[in-house]
């Protein structure tokens, strides 16, 4: 049977919240996907790719990943993984942080960050780091896949390491597709923000990206 490992954010998280407490969802894809492989689901709700890229230097170090698939999320790369923080699920409270809706210690740092540091040519530089990043470990995989969650890469980026697919739309737009009145703030009561229909298809696209090396197509999002 195959390997996976997946890294993420809430796109990808195991565990959706209910009124009973988090739990598992068979009908979501990361789940679907424990059908035809054994996987290692490490996404995490509210986290960034400085987090995920933590999280997969150190699954190499302690595992044996030749025949190992990876799909790896790249989230907002404004969550920054803050030692201040008591859980990483919070890295997706920066914006609320430095405007001063959620008090915390790290406001001025925060405040800084948006209004100072992070400007339109370092969201591009970090973008490019982190395929950057992935396309350097790539070789410990099997294959890869790099799915931007909010953000693309420019169009005129080129990507020339084999084993790495990018898929030419973010989740967020497809989950958009899948139900226009999100607008990606607040509660979401679709698990991994897709309806079952719609995990049904990526599930199916994942598996012919492993079975047949295809790109995960994007037009056959069914939208409510």
């Amino acid at each position: 049977m195959n390997k996976v490992l997946i890294l993420g954010d809430s796109f990808a998280d195991p565990l959706w919240p209910t009124d009973n407490g988090k739990t598992s969802w068979s009908t979501a894809w990361p789940q679907m996907l424990k059908q035809t492989n054994t996987v290692d689901n490490l996404a995490a709700s509210g986290t960034g790719p400085d987090w995920s890229l933590s999280q997969l230097t150190n699954y190499i170090l302690h595992n044996n990943t030749k025949h190992t698939d990876l799909i790896f999320i790249s989230s907002s790369i404004e969550r920054l993984d803050l030692s201040c923080y008591k859980h990483p699920s919070e890295q997706v409270h920066l914006g609320r942080i430095a405007s001063g809706e959620i008090r915390h210690k790290s406001q001025l740092f925060a405040k800084n960050a948006v209004d100072w540091y992070m400007t339109d040519s370092w969201q591009q530089n970090r973008q490019i780091m982190y395929l950057g990043a992935i396309s350097v470990l790539a070789h410990h995989f099997r294959r890869v896949l790099y799915w931007p969650a909010l953000t693309l890469l420019a169009d005129t980026l080129q990507l020339c390491v084999p084993n790495i697919t990018v898929p030419s739309v973010g989740l967020m737009q497809l989950s958009k597709l899948d139900d226009a009145s999100y607008n990606g703030q607040g509660l979401d009561d679709r698990v991994n923000h897709f309806h079952p229909y719609n995990h049904e298809y990526i599930y199916q696209q994942l598996h012919n990206w492993q079975t047949q090396g295809t790109t995960p197509a994007v037009d056959g999002i069914t939208s409510v």
